[in-house]
């Protein structure tokens, strides 16, 4: 029985330590073992393509190891992907180490789309069955979480439909939820979650989860949940093209801070500031302020992580505003590397950047004449916009246009715009809160006099 050869990895694996008094020379890692197992019931049994029950008897620690052996196996791969798609092992899974699940969706190439429909359809149909008898109880709240976690990782994966789709699920389970401490606590970061989501989406329900979350943010006093609000409120004017009221929610959401606030709160409303400084042509203190972004998201998230990816488009959408086509194109480079070293080519993000990237490449070209490069990008963004997410005939519709103004080659009011050189976002010097509020405030006020 599989079980019992998994029992005997384990005792060996004491045995090491010296539960069975006596060592074992160099022991094969448990992993190691537990995968060997596996593939030698899947081709004895015909297991292959089917779930494996049995392998949840493993500690998630060792199962999140074994998951990413088994995307190494051809054989193991269909079994995986049913595996994968049920929501709350996927979660389970994704809270111990994010870096495999990206690994293994990236390696389950025919998982592409599906695995994602999959696991929203699952987990609303999972609750279906479950809410009906389930009573008050921890499994309650943890499912309710689980659907939370799942939706913040689809908008991080840049399936933003599916996340809304499921974040409206997720609200009407709340009621259920007889705690008021609890149920407004889910209720606050359901939406939230639901503006993001929504905002960068442009979808017209958007409006009514701000006003919704207007309310509510109204009756709470903690101070780091207005911060965090407030820039989402923000976040959600900028996208709408709102400069002025994303502005006003800026200067809201930095009141209210100081020196020990969350890095990523600096590091968002850093962003913010500069995007809304270049968006009314102050150049100078927007790549100042971006420049303070980037270096802060380096050092708290790293260089390959999803988050320092939305500081680097921050700072791309800056560079863009001062004509600055070179550093553009090199930064959104960086931006394409980052996202498909996390998720490949699985994810809806890299047609989006490949577009801009185009943009660049357009740009840059009438100095040589020549538009080849930006034209095959973005023909490989139309690509791939049509064979993951068809069902977005806008943004298809958006970048033909963009092809075909790309192929009509030389535009005189492009080639004479004069591209810029400014400088460099790690050449600036690092400056403290004091000195980033006091900057971002003697610019509002240089503006109230204009």
């Amino acid at each position: 029985m599989m079980m019992n050869q998994i029992y005997n990895c384990w005792w060996g694996k004491g045995r090491w330590y010296g539960v069975g008094g006596h060592r074992i020379k160099n022991p094969e890692p448990l992993d190691k073992q537990c995968i060997k197992v596996i593939v030698a019931e899947s081709k004895a049994n015909g297991l292959a393509g089917k779930r494996i029950s049995r392998l949840f008897k493993l500690p998630n620690a060792i199962l999140v190891k074994v998951f990413d052996e088994m995307a190494d196996h051809n054989m193991l791969r269909n079994s995986l992907y049913l595996e994968l798609q049920d929501p709350i092992l996927f979660i389970k899974i994704f809270r111990l180490n994010s870096l495999v699940v990206h690994r293994i969706i990236k390696e389950l190439t025919l998982a592409q789309k599906p695995i994602v429909l999959k696991l929203v359809d699952n987990y609303i149909t999972q609750m279906k069955k479950e809410s009906k008898n389930m009573p008050e109880s921890v499994d309650l709240v943890d499912r309710v979480a689980i659907g939370l976690e799942l939706g913040a990782y689809l908008y991080d994966y840049g399936w933003w439909d599916y996340a809304i789709l499921l974040l409206e699920y997720v609200r009407t389970l709340l009621s259920l939820i007889k705690d008021d401490g609890q149920r407004k606590k889910f209720e606050l970061r359901c939406l939230q979650q639901s503006l993001q989501v929504q905002g960068i989406s442009l979808k017209e329900c958007a409006d009514c989860t701000f006003k919704l979350l207007h309310s509510m943010i109204a009756t709470i006093d903690d101070k780091n949940t207005k911060i965090k609000t407030y820039l989402l409120f923000s976040r959600y004017f900028y996208n709408r093209k709102l400069h002025d009221k994303s502005h006003q929610w800026n200067l809201k959401a930095l009141n209210l801070m100081d020196e020990f606030s969350p890095s990523e709160d600096l590091i968002e409303i850093l962003q913010l500031m500069a995007l809304f400084c270049c968006s009314k042509e102050s150049y100078a203190i927007g790549n100042e302020l971006i420049s303070q972004a980037m270096k802060r998201g380096r050092t708290h998230y790293g260089s390959l992580d999803r988050r320092y990816a939305d500081v680097i488009e921050s700072y791309g959408f800056c560079l863009l505003e001062m004509d600055a086509f070179s550093r553009y194109v090199s930064i959104f480079m960086e931006q394409l590397d980052i996202i498909t070293r996390i998720y490949g080519l699985t994810s809806p993000h890299v047609p989006m950047i490949m577009s801009w990237l185009a943009y660049g490449l357009y740009m840059k070209s009438h100095t040589a004449n020549r538009f080849d490069m930006a034209e095959d990008q973005i023909r490989k963004a139309i690509d791939l916009a049509e064979e993951l997410q068809p069902e977005r005939t806008g943004l298809i519709y958006k970048f033909k246009e963009m092809r075909t103004m790309i192929q009509k080659g030389h535009d005189p009011k492009m080639a004479a715009i004069i591209e810029r050189e400014p400088k460099k976002a790690f050449d600036f010097e690092c400056l403290n809160f004091a000195e980033i509020r006091a900057k971002y405030l003697e610019f509002d006020a240089s503006i109230q006099r204009r």
